[in-house]
């Protein structure tokens, strides 16, 4: 199949790679975010590269989470005859964003503090 749209993604490498994308961007953007709060919340630490460090961090776990999991789902879009769009992409990787965190963010929280 090829792409009907600029939103539509069939073949396995771009399903692959936008899953991976947003994975990563969005358990970046969280953990950042939680880099922000832990140096606001917690005095002892001082220095910019907190954030930074957590959302490279984040980055490096997401990449190898957002690998398998793209995988998984791109065999299954492409093994069937129906296309995946740009919308149902992110709404994927939001929903593995959510579980990874739910796994993850309390034992890096735990750490810090």
């Amino acid at each position: 199949m090829t792409n009907l749209s600029q939103d539509t993604y069939s073949s396995f490498k771009d399903i692959w790679l936008g899953f991976v994308i947003w994975v990563v961007v969005i358990i970046s953007l969280i953990y950042f975010i939680v880099g922000l709060v832990a140096l606001n919340s917690v005095r002892k630490i001082s220095g910019f590269w907190v954030p930074f460090a957590l959302a490279l961090i984040g980055a490096i776990f997401a990449f190898g989470y957002g690998s398998v999991c793209g995988v998984l789902i791109a065999s299954i879009y492409e093994s069937g005859p129906f296309l995946m769009t740009q919308k149902h992409l992110a709404l994927y990787a939001c929903g593995f964003s959510v579980l990874y965190l739910i796994v993850s963010l309390t034992r890096t929280a735990t750490f810090l503090f």
